[in-house]
């Protein structure tokens, strides 16, 4: 499935087709194909994602713009069937602990019940064992 993805921050605003949108949507899945036919949903996600779109065009976290890393510890997790991502640059980020979990499923794998269960128990337990 990651072939289909398109590099989506090399694409303009601008240039960027509602339809192209559309199909980027249908690709990462998880989005019920009969809210993609109804109208008024279809304009508010297509908006949505052009605005994530712009946030993705204009955040950088370059070192140089930053005086000093976060300290906090960072957990990433990712779906074993989603896009790969360059997990270790997280360690660019935070002088913190950073802790990696690949979970069954693709781009939505949270929507996994055994997945839902397993995040609910690791946010449970970092809560507790840091004492809020």
């Amino acid at each position: 499935q990651s072939e289909e993805f398109v590099p989506i921050k090399t694409v303009s605003i601008s240039d960027a087709k509602d339809e192209d949108i559309l199909k980027y949507i249908e690709i990462l899945g998880g989005t019920p194909s009969e809210l993609l036919q109804n109208e008024d949903v279809k304009k508010h996600l297509i908006l949505t994602f052009r605005e994530d779109l712009r946030v993705l065009q204009t955040l950088s976290f370059e070192k140089a713009e930053r005086n000093i890393p976060f300290s906090c510890d960072i957990t990433c997790f990712n779906g074993s069937e989603d896009k790969s991502h360059d997990v270790e640059a997280w360690h660019d980020l935070t002088s913190g602990d950073i802790s990696f979990y690949e979970l069954p499923g693709g781009h939505f794998y949270l929507l996994e019940p055994s997945n839902e269960i397993f995040l609910i128990k690791h946010i449970t337990k970092c809560i507790e064992n840091a004492g809020l």
